[in-house]
Order: C-alpha cells, then sequence, then structure tokens
C-alpha cells in the first residue's frame, strides 16, 4: 500500500529537480555572456593597442621625413651661401665633416702615417698627434729650428 503524499513527494522532487536544472541553466547562460563580454573587452583592447602601435609608427616615420627634409632644406641653405660667398667657416666645417661621413659611412678612416711618407720617425719636437700637420709643414718648407717644437693648436712650430 503506498501512502497518498508519495505521489506529492514525487511531484515535489520533480519540480525540485527541474527549478534546480532551470537554475543551473540560467547561471550557465549569465556566465557564457560574461565570457563573452569579457573576450568583446580583450579583443576591442587588442584593437586599440595595435592602432595606437600604427600611429606610433606613422609619427615616427613622419618625424623622420620632416627631419630628413629639415636637413636637405639645410644643406641646400648652406650650399646657397656657400656659392654667395657668405658661408660661415662653423657651418662649411660641418658640412664637410657631414659630406666625409656620409661619403667614407662603414669605412674605416685611415690618418696619415708618417713612415708612408717618407720619414722613418716622427719629426723632432711632434707628437703622433702633430705628424699630418709638421710633414705638411716640411712640405711647404717650413722646416723646424733649434729649440722649437710642434704646436697643434697653432699648428706651427713654436719656440
Amino acid at each position: 500500500m503506498t501512502s497518498p503524499k508519495a505521489p506529492t513527494l514525487e511531484a515535489f522532487n520533480e519540480e525540485q529537480l527541474i527549478a534546480e536544472e532551470n537554475k543551473l541553466k540560467g547561471e550557465i547562460e549569465e556566465l557564457k555572456r560574461r565570457l563573452d563580454e569579457t573576450n568583446n573587452r580583450k579583443v576591442e583592447a587588442e584593437k586599440r593597442r595595435t592602432e595606437r602601435n600604427e600611429r606610433r609608427q606613422i609619427d615616427e616615420i613622419v618625424l623622420d621625413v620632416e627631419e630628413e627634409e629639415k636637413e636637405e632644406e639645410e644643406e641646400e641653405e648652406v650650399a646657397k651661401q656657400a656659392k654667395r660667398g657668405r658661408l660661415d667657416p662653423v657651418e662649411t666645417k660641418k658640412m664637410v665633416e657631414k659630406t666625409l661621413n656620409e661619403k667614407w659611412e662603414g669605412q674605416e678612416l685611415v690618418t696619415i702615417d708618417p713612415r708612408a711618407a717618407g720619414f722613418k720617425e716622427a719629426p723632432k719636437g711632434t707628437d703622433s698627434r702633430g705628424w699630418e700637420d709638421a710633414i705638411r709643414l716640411q712640405r711647404e718648407g717650413k722646416e723646424k729650428k733649434d729649440g722649437e717644437n710642434f704646436c697643434r693648436r697653432k699648428r706651427r712650430w713654436i719656440k
């Protein structure tokens, strides 16, 4: 014999299971929605980061181009001044150094070796840094006299 309460208990348990199942389905939907929102935020953040990096790269390229154009304009202005004969000596030196640097970039610069210029040793009264100027002076016929030493700053023999 079954008690009259049994079907109600089964129905109650079944209703409870259905309610629990619906509750879990709702939680699953909520978690899916939150996961999608998180993924969308990550995608948007990555897009913003990519756009920012692209803008930064474009800005760097634009700045490089502007800098090159400015240097070219300065070179043209210096060249114009040089043609007119109104060039500042400092500007001339900078222009020559820049031209040399561009022309010989990547190559090793070699200083004049006095031995190759016909000297067995450094001219008397000079150190290794003054050899080139001392050699030039000797070629010009300005020999060192007794008691003189080579002055690198003045680029001549002094007492």
